[in-house]
């Protein structure tokens, strides 16, 4: 996905949304979360 944009006119590029399929799977979001904790420790 695009990076996150909270209103027309700000960009976070930094910051990326989750899916929707992401978000309504709890056993996905939860991977997901595990493999960006381990980016931010790396």
């Amino acid at each position: 996905m695009g990076p996150f944009r909270p209103n027309p006119k700000q960009t976070l590029k930094t910051y990326y949304e989750v899916p929707v399929e992401v978000l309504e799977d709890d056993e996905e979001l939860s991977a997901w979360a595990e493999r960006a904790l381990a980016a931010a420790e790396s």
